[in-house]
């Protein structure tokens, strides 16, 4: 009987490498001057939705799916907030 294949987030480090991952994407949105006015002024209560969201669907654990279970409109918003043109090519 073989070991059970551990899961992209164990491989990875854990919810430290989501962090950080989530820290570079924000540093990057906010020195890009066309993606950043397509985000709200204050990064920081997204970051820790985006971290959980990344580390719970790569097998992390179930907290983002626990906070945030039948919210299915994200998509929705973040097609609402795209601004066209250049901008579409960077959040695609």
């Amino acid at each position: 009987m073989s070991a059970p294949e551990s899961s992209l987030y164990d491989r990875v480090g854990g919810q430290a490498y989501f962090v950080a991952l989530d820290d570079r994407f924000c540093e990057h949105v906010d020195g890009d001057p066309v993606l950043r006015p397509l985000y709200p002024a204050d990064l920081g209560p997204g970051k820790a939705n985006l971290a959980g969201f990344l580390a719970r669907y790569r097998g992390g654990p179930p907290d983002y799916s626990e906070r945030h279970e039948g919210r299915r409109c994200r998509r929705a918003r973040r097609v609402r907030r795209r601004g066209g043109g250049d901008a579409d090519d960077r959040t695609a």
